[in-house]
C-alpha cells in the first residue's frame, strides 16, 4: 500500500524543547534515526514549512509543502459598520516564556506601550492589549506588565471556544503575533494564517526576520519588529489613524491569502494521494 506520511512538530525545529542529553537525549537520537528510515520508504511526504521540506527532503525527494492555512467558512474579513470605541491589540494563543535568547515574548511591544504612557499619548480604556490565553502565560504576562507598569493597559482572559475566535479578533484594530524565530526553524502558527484571513492589520515581534515576518510582508498585511522604538513610531501612527477614523485601514492582498485557504490546501493534498496511487500501482507510467 502507499504511505504518505505528514509532519507538523519534529524534534529538529526547536533545540530547547527536548533535552539533548541523557536518556532522553539517546531517545530523541533512537527517534530521529527510525523517523528518518521510515521516511525514506514512504511513497510521499508532506509538511508545514519551505525549512522542514528541505530537511526532510533529504530522506525523500517526493516531500511536499502544505502551510497549516485557515478554514476560509471560519475566517473571513468582517464589516465593522461602526467605529471601534477602543484601540485593541489583540492576541490568541500561549506566551511560552522559556530560558534562551530569541524566546516568543511581549518584551518589545511592552516597552513601546510603556513608552506611549509615559509621553501622555496614550490613556487606558482608550488603548488595550488584549490576550487570550491559557493560566501559565496569564501568570507571567500579568508579571511583565506590572514590571513594566503597564498593568492598566493590559486585559488578559482564558480560552475562548474555536467559533468565537473570529468574533475576538474581529474587535481589534491590531492583531499581534508572537514568535521566536532566533530559536526557532520553520514554525507557523496557524494563528498567522487566520489572522491573514480576517484582514485585520498585523504586527510580528520580536522579529523582523523570518518565514513570518516575510509572510505578513508578502500578504502586505502589516509589518514585523525586531526593536522597541520603530515598534513605538508605528503604533503612534496606528493610534492616531484610529482616533481620526475609529478603525485602521489594512490593505491585505487577499488573492495572496486566499492560497492558504484549507479548501485549496486539501485539493493539494488529493493530488498527492492520487499521485502516491499511481506511483504504487503503475510505476512505470510515472
Amino acid at each position: 500500500l502507499p504511505l504518505v506520511l505528514d509532519f507538523r512538530d519534529i524534534y529538529e525545529q526547536d533545540p530547547y524543547m527536548y533535552p539533548r542529553k541523557g536518556a532522553a537525549g539517546l531517545l530523541r537520537r533512537m527517534q530521529i534515526g527510525m523517523r528518518n528510515r521510515i521516511i525514506g520508504h514512504a511513497t510521499a511526504v508532506t509538511t508545514v514549512s519551505e525549512w522542514h521540506k528541505n530537511l526532510l527532503g533529504t530522506y525523500n525527494k517526493n516531500t511536499h509543502r502544505i502551510f497549516n492555512g485557515f478554514d476560509s467558512e471560519v475566517f473571513y474579513p468582517r464589516t465593522n459598520a461602526e467605529k471601534l470605541s477602543t484601540f485593541v491589540i489583540g492576541y490568541t494563543g500561549s506566551v511560552s516564556p522559556t530560558n534562551c535568547e530569541g524566546s516568543r515574548n511581549p518584551d518589545i511591544l511592552f516597552e513601546a506601550i510603556q513608552r506611549l504612557s509615559s509621553e501622555g499619548i496614550i490613556e487606558p480604556k482608550k488603548f488595550v492589549l488584549r490576550f487570550y490565553t491559557d493560566d501559565v502565560s496569564i501568570n507571567y504576562l500579568n508579571s511583565t506588565a506590572e514590571r513594566y507598569g503597564i498593568a492598566d493597559y493590559v486585559e488578559i482572559y482564558h480560552w475562548v471556544v474555536a467559533n468565537d475566535v473570529p468574533a475576538v479578533l474581529d474587535c481589534c484594530c491590531i492583531l499581534l503575533v508572537l514568535v521566536a524565530a532566533c530559536n526557532t526553524n520553520g514554525v507557523m502558527t496557524t494563528k498567522i494564517f487566520e489572522y491573514l484571513a480576517m484582514g485585520r492589520t498585523t504586527i510580528c515581534v520580536p522579529n523582523s526576520d523570518g518565514p513570518v515576518a516575510k509572510l505578513i510582508s508578502d500578504a502586505k498585511a502589516g509589518k514585523s519588529f525586531d526593536n522597541s522604538n520603530e515598534l513605538y513610531h508605528y503604533l503612534v501612527e496606528k493610534y492616531n489613524e484610529w482616533q481620526i477614523n475609529g478603525h485602521i485601514e489594512c490593505h491585505t492582498n487577499m488573492d495572496y491569502v486566499a492560497h492558504f485557504s484549507r479548501q485549496k490546501q486539501a485539493k493539494e493534498f488529493v493530488k498527492i494521494f492520487n499521485q502516491a496511487i499511481l506511483k504504487k500501482i503503475h510505476p512505470k507510467e510515472l
